[in-house]
């Protein structure tokens, strides 16, 4: 549920206001889960499930165009495939996630004194209030 919450959070932010808020995404998916491993997967597989959800939505709609990105940026890289290139891009964003998440994670005692997260966590998943 983390993740998938995680991955909403890592595309809207993408799509609002850029590839750079992915750490944002992953920071809270590491705050939601404040152990530094479970952190960092979170993170990480949340924004690389993002971008990931990103590009297939880009090969429905324009699969043409996205054929002439993927040719182009594998010759640009150096002549290799194209999907290297677009699988390397996924990984980014699940590493930039993973730095989110473990940042997150090292903050995450600092939110609990502001905020309780756990049981605010716990209360929107269960749909039960106190």
């Amino acid at each position: 549920m983390r993740t998938l919450l995680t991955t909403v959070l890592s595309v809207g932010l993408h799509l609002t206001f850029g590839w750079e808020w992915t750490i944002l995404a992953g920071f809270f998916g590491g705050v939601w889960s404040p152990r530094f491993l479970r952190g960092s997967l979170v993170g990480g597989a949340g924004a690389a499930l993002g971008w990931a959800l990103l590009v297939v939505y880009t090969a429905a709609v324009a699969p043409s165009s996205l054929r002439l990105l993927v040719d182009t940026l594998g010759g640009l890289a150096g002549n290799i495939a194209g999907e290297v290139v677009v699988g390397t891009t996924v990984l980014l964003g699940g590493g930039l996630g993973a730095l989110g998440g473990v940042l997150g994670a090292t903050l995450s005692p600092l939110f609990k004194r502001v905020f309780p997260i756990d049981s605010l966590f716990s209360l929107y998943v269960s749909g039960t209030s106190q």
